[in-house]
């Protein structure tokens, strides 16, 4: 210990009210305040100049109004991961100071996060932020206080005391938030963690409601696609598909999908495809319906068409198209006939 003799002007004690045992209290907590403030020392450090605990430094730092948080020029460690620090002692350092405080203070008055700091104690440093409020906590109400006393998931912090960083979402206090949990080194491991938890609940309020959106718009098309391809049980084991206006390849495929998956819950014998509700057959078409007969084939049913006119009929013709081994009849209910027929005969048919 260093003793320092400091000359004070007679009657200055008493007119403060002060001993010189109290006077030197004083000197030594102005003192490391002041350098504390000025970032040339640490807070352990400071703590220890002013001859208190770290809890007291704090809650002196807290009545005088002082940042608990500061970051400083004297401790040693691994260059990597020391903030950069500006040195003090000329106008343009403090000027850089005062921005980087105004800089802070903007946003966490405006932007909804919660900036925290513990020492390797857990003593809570620094706690500010505008999305405390919304939580119902005062800012610094925690500043001075071991946080492992009152914070009772601590597995996160725990590994940031470990020297990981950490990043994640959780749900607490009925608000959604991602928290990021970053060690700072000094030159005896990790001396700190800075904690910053970001306020995303309506952000994630957002994202439930378009996801809920999608799933609508999803549901709707659905009944949309089931509307647009009619599968109908005309007869025990018969099923009735029919086609009626457009038949690109977008529906063809849709169309080919629905029914192989109605074929293969109801397995029925006979798949009729009605034709009566299309105009025009062209070449691209004929070859659609003649993949989604060889397909009901492939899985060892028959498919039939029904209700080709007679311009459709020529225009089939005349496209060269080959439907010699598919069963085909003009009306539906010839069609439906030949199925119950079928059904009803003894034996195979």
């Amino acid at each position: 210990m260093v003793q320092v003799l400091v000359d004070v002007p007679e009657g200055a004690l008493a007119s403060l009210g002060e001993d010189a045992a109290g006077f030197a209290r004083e000197m030594r907590l102005a003192a490391a305040m002041k350098w504390f403030e000025l970032r040339r020392v640490s807070q352990e450090r400071a703590a220890e100049i002013a001859g208190l605990s770290s809890a007291e430094f704090i809650d002196a730092l807290r009545r005088l109004g002082v940042s608990p948080s500061q970051e400083t020029a004297d401790a040693p460690g691994d260059e990597e991961h020391r903030p950069v620090r500006p040195l003090v002692g000329d106008g343009a350092s403090r000027a850089c100071i005062e921005r980087n405080d105004r800089l802070l203070s903007t946003v966490l008055d405006n932007v909804p996060v919660s900036l925290w700091e513990i020492d390797r104690n857990g003593i809570v440093t620094f706690q500010d932020g505008k999305a405390l409020a919304a939580i119902g906590l005062e800012r610094h109400q925690f500043v001075g206080k071991n946080i492992f006393d009152f914070y009772t998931d601590t597995v996160d912090l725990r590994r940031a005391l470990a020297g990981e960083k950490v990043h994640g979402k959780r749900n607490d206090a009925g608000r959604d938030w991602e928290n990021w949990f970053l060690p700072v080194h000094d030159g005896n491991g990790v001396g700190w963690v800075i904690g910053l938890s970001l306020d995303v609940t309506e952000q994630k309020h957002a994202e439930d409601e378009l996801r809920a959106k999608i799933e609508l718009i999803e549901r709707q098309r659905h009944v949309i696609r089931e509307l647009s391809v009619p599968i109908i049980q005309v007869w025990d084991r018969v099923l009735a598909l029919p086609l009626t206006g457009a038949f690109d390849s977008g529906r063809a495929d849709d169309i080919t999908e629905e029914l192989l998956a109605a074929v293969e819950k109801a397995q029925p014998r006979f798949v009729i495809l009605d034709l009566t509700g299309i105009d025009v057959v062209d070449t691209t078409t004929a070859n659609r319906l003649i993949a989604i007969i060889r397909a009901l084939e492939l899985l060892g049913f028959t498919g039939i068409v029904t209700g080709i006119r007679a311009g459709v009929a020529q225009a089939i013709v005349g496209l060269g198209i080959d439907l010699v081994h598919i069963r085909t009849f003009g009306l539906l209910r010839d069609g439906l006939r030949f199925c119950m027929r079928h059904l009803t005969a003894p034996g195979p048919g």
